[in-house]
């Protein structure tokens, strides 16, 4: 066996015991549960066919299930109060939709978003780009910005993550 495969192994080694960790974790955070709750454990998998577990409940809050898919996405942008992107705000409706997985829920809020900022239906909603890449823009309002046009401090993307697929 030559090094590079033994480093390969370690490597794939570490990989594997970090994801029998977070396992070992669920099932005590699952074996702790009330019964009488309706929890459940879902595998979501991203766009490369990757899954992760993640344990979702009967969600209690003012979510808007019976409104538009509009009121929704401006809910989690009003309730976590950041500019967000299309696939963190996907991660943020799963515990409200657990039938779905990431990529499906951040098809719907890229053609709900993108269609309410181009027909001006959501008043001060912004796009950003703020990376080279194509998925590099995040969604957020312009009351967030500064006199210069700069995010201001605490609407700033990527900051407090609450994701519950993370």
């Amino acid at each position: 066996m030559s090094l590079i495969d033994l480093e390969s192994l370690k490597k794939e080694r570490n990989r594997l015991m970090k994801k029998l960790e977070l396992v070992d974790g669920l099932i005590d955070e699952y074996s702790n549960i009330d019964p009488e709750l309706d929890f459940k454990l879902y595998k979501t998998f991203d766009s490369k066919g990757f899954g992760q577990f993640a344990l979702f409940g009967n969600v209690k809050d003012a979510f808007p299930k019976d409104k538009t898919w509009l009121k929704q996405i401006q809910y989690i942008l009003d309730t976590h109060e950041r500019f967000l992107g299309n696939t963190e705000m996907a991660e943020l409706l799963l515990p409200y939709y657990p039938d779905k997985n990431v990529d499906r829920l951040k098809r719907k809020v890229s053609v709900v978003i993108s269609d309410a900022f181009k027909n001006k239906k959501v008043r001060g909603l912004i796009k950003l780009k703020i990376s080279s890449l194509p998925q590099g823009f995040v969604w957020g309002y312009k009351k967030w910005l500064d006199s210069k046009g700069d995010i201001r401090e605490k609407f700033k993307p990527f900051i407090n993550i609450k994701s519950p697929t993370r």
